[in-house]
C-alpha cells in the first residue's frame, strides 16, 4: 500500500469516527431531551428552552438533526406531562415507586431535604397513602435537582463531546493537508525520479560510448604500437646487419691501410737502423768510444809547450811533434765531420718526413675516429625514432590510464548519486510513514 492510500484510508476512519461520535452525541442530546421533559412532567411546568450558547452549538455540521430531535422531544414532553394532585394518570414506573417513597421535609439547619422512606407494611400502608399527597412536591423537588445536576453533567459531557468532534474534525482537515502536501510531495518525487532516470539513462549511453570509443581507441593504439614495433624490429635488425657489414668493411680496409703503412714505416726503420748503425761504426772506427776526448791531452800540452819560455827544446818539440800531431787528429775529424754531415742532413729529413707521416697518421686517426663518431651518430639517429615511438607508446598508455580513471571516477560519481537518491527515497517514505503515526498519537 502506497502512501497515499494509507492517509486516504486513515483519514476515512477518522471520518467514520466523527459519524460514530455524532450519533453517540444524538443520542446522548435525545437522552437529555427524555430527562428534561420527564422532569417537566414531574414538576408539572413546561420544559425550559434551550440557551442561546446551545442553540448555536447545535447548528454544527455534526448536529444537524438537533432540531428534528428537540421537535420529537416536546411531543414526548406533552405526553409525559403529569399534575401533582391526580388530575391525569401517574405513569406505570413512578406509580410502582410511590408506595415506597416516604414524605420529605425540609431540614432548616443545613438546607437539606430529609427523606423517611415508607416500606410498604400492611401497618403503615393508611399512613403513607395520607402522606403521599404532602410529599410529591418534595419528591418531585428532589428529583428535580438530581435530574438538573444530572443534565449538567451531561451538558458538560456534551461540550467535551463536541470539542473532542472540533479537534477531530481539524485533525481530518490538517490530515487532508497533510495528505495534499504528500500526494504533492510524490508528484515532485516522480517527476524528480522520471528527471533521474533520464539522466541515469543519458549517463549510461555516454558510458557506453565512452567505453565504446576508449575501446576502439585502445585497439587502434594496440595495432598501431603493434605495427610500429615490427617495423622498428626489421629496421633494426636491417640496420644491424648494415652496420655490422659497414664495420667489418671499415675495419678490414682500415687494417689493410694500417698494415700497409706499418710495413713501410718498419722498412724506413730499418734502412734509418742500418744507416745510424753504418754512422756508429764509422765514429768508432774513427774516434773509438771517446771520440773528441783524446784530442785535450794534446791540446793541454800544446799549450803548456808554447808557454814554457825556459825550455828551447821544449818548445822545439811542441814545433816538431805536438802540433803537427794535433794538426793531423784536427784534420781527420774535418774529413770526418764532412763525410758524415750529408748523413746527419739525411737523417734529419728522414726524421721531418717521419714526423709528418706521423702527424698524417694521426689525423686520419683523428679523421677515422669522427668517422666512427658519424656512424655511431647515424645508428642514434636509427635508434631515436624507436625511442620517441615508445615515448609515444608510454603516452599513449598514459592517456589509456587517465581514461580509465576518468571512468572509474564517473562510475564512483554515479554510485554515490544513486545512494544519495535512495536515502533520499527512504528518508521521504519515512517522513511519509511517520506522519499518519503522529496524528494517531
Amino acid at each position: 500500500m502506497t502512501d497515499p492510500d494509507y492517509c486516504r484510508e486513515k483519514l476515512m476512519q477518522w471520518r467514520e469516527r466523527a459519524k460514530e461520535r455524532g450519533i453517540r452525541l444524538q443520542d446522548l442530546r435525545n437522552s437529555l431531551a427524555l430527562m428534561r421533559a420527564e422532569n417537566s412532567a414531574v414538576l408539572g411546568v413546561k420544559p425550559r428552552p434551550s440557551s442561546p450558547s446551545k442553540a448555536k452549538t447545535e447548528t454544527s455540521p455534526t448536529t444537524s438533526g438537533s432540531a428534528l430531535s428537540s421537535q420529537s422531544s416536546t411531543s414526548d414532553d406533552k405526553e409525559n406531562v403529569v399534575v401533582l394532585h391526580g388530575s391525569t394518570d401517574i405513569p406505570s414506573k413512578k406509580r410502582r415507586l410511590m408506595p415506597l417513597l416516604a414524605p420529605t421535609r425540609l431540614d432548616k439547619g443545613n438546607g437539606l431535604v430529609k427523606e423517611n422512606v415508607c416500606l410498604p407494611s400492611p401497618a403503615s400502608s393508611s399512613q403513607c397513602d395520607t402522606n403521599n399527597g404532602g410529599s410529591m412536591t418534595n419528591i418531585a423537588h428532589v428529583v428535580s435537582e438530581d435530574l438538573s445536576k444530572r443534565v449538567l453533567a451531561l451538558e458538560a459531557k456534551l461540550q467535551d463531546a463536541m470539542s473532542q468532534n472540533t479537534i477531530h474534525m481539524t485533525r481530518a482537515a490538517q490530515l487532508e493537508a497533510h495528505n495534499s502536501d504528500l500526494q504533492a510531495s510524490n508528484a515532485a518525487l516522480e517527476v524528480a525520479n522520471a528527471l533521474l532516470k533520464g539522466r541515469m539513462a543519458d549517463v549510461e549511453d555516454q558510458r557506453a560510448r565512452v567505453q565504446a570509443e576508449l575501446e576502439s581507441r585502445t585497439a587502434t593504439s594496440m595495432a598501431q604500437i603493434a605495427s610500429i614495433t615490427a617495423t622498428f624490429e626489421a629496421s633494426l635488425t636491417q640496420l644491424s646487419t648494415y652496420n655490422a657489414a659497414r664495420d667489418n668493411e671499415l675495419s678490414e680496409t682500415i687494417h689493410a691501410k694500417y698494415e700497409a703503412r706499418l710495413s713501410d714505416l718498419s722498412t724506413k726503420l730499418l734502412s734509418t737502423k742500418s744507416k745510424y748503425d753504418a754512422i756508429r761504426d764509422d765514429v768508432d772506427l774513427a774516434c773509438n768510444d771517446r771520440a773528441g776526448t783524446d784530442i785535450m791531452p794534446q791540446v793541454e800540452a800544446l799549450e803548456d809547450q808554447l808557454y814554457h819560455d825556459d825550455d828551447d827544446n821544449m818548445l822545439e818539440e811542441a814545433r816538431s811533434l805536438t802540433l803537427p800531431a794535433l794538426k793531423k787528429r784536427l784534420r781527420e775529424y774535418a774529413v770526418w765531420v764532412k763525410l758524415h754531415d750529408e748523413d746527419r742532413q739525411l737523417l734529419q729529413f728522414s726524421n721531418q718526413v717521419y714526423l709528418q707521416q706521423i702527424n698524417e697518421l694521426q689525423q686520419k686517426h683523428i679523421a677515422l675516429h669522427k668517422e666512427v663518431s658519424a656512424a655511431r651518430q647515424k645508428v642514434a639517429d636509427i635508434v631515436r625514432p624507436k625511442m620517441m615511438h615508445e615515448a609515444k607508446a608510454a603516452t599513449d598508455r598514459q592517456e589509456l590510464d587517465e581514461c580509465e580513471e576518468a571512468n572509474n571516477t564517473l562510475l564512483s560519481k554515479l554510485e554515490k548519486s544513486m545512494e544519495k537518491t535512495k536515502q533520499l527515497q527512504k528518508q521521504l517514505a519515512a517522513a511519509v510513514a511517520a506522519a499518519p503515526t503522529n496524528e494517531d498519537r
